[in-house]
């Protein structure tokens, strides 16, 4: 087992703790644990399907487009355009698991508690 993929286990158990709050169920603790796992598992494939690759952005895609478009080719250190490029290149690590684990599991709990 990877450690990306020890994480989101361990996330997901972190989430099942018996804590209820304004009402939410077991059933909307396990969904934002199940759409923050599946964040994790689909965004290398989502930057792949975007352009951004271990060989940089791809001629032709819409990273490549973006790129020249908004930033004229120069790419400002520590946007989010060079996030998804380092996260393309060498993968979204341990602190973009987490991250975006905990930002789709938190937004898919804020939804459903909109929702009532």
């Amino acid at each position: 087992m990877d450690k990306t993929t020890l994480l989101c286990f361990s996330l997901l158990l972190a989430t099942l703790s018996p804590a209820h709050v304004k009402g939410w169920s077991w059933t909307d603790v396990a969904l934002a644990g199940a759409v923050g796992t599946c964040a994790v598992v689909a965004a290398p494939a989502a930057l792949s399907v975007v352009g951004f690759s271990a060989a940089g952005v791809g001629a032709g895609s819409m990273a490549a487009a973006m790129q020249s478009t908004f930033y004229g080719g120069y790419v400002a250190s520590g946007s989010l355009f060079a996030a998804a490029q380092s996260a393309g290149a060498a993968g979204i690590g341990i602190k973009g698991a987490t991250t975006l684990f905990s930002a789709a599991a938190g937004a898919t709990l804020y939804a459903r508690e909109e929702e009532e």
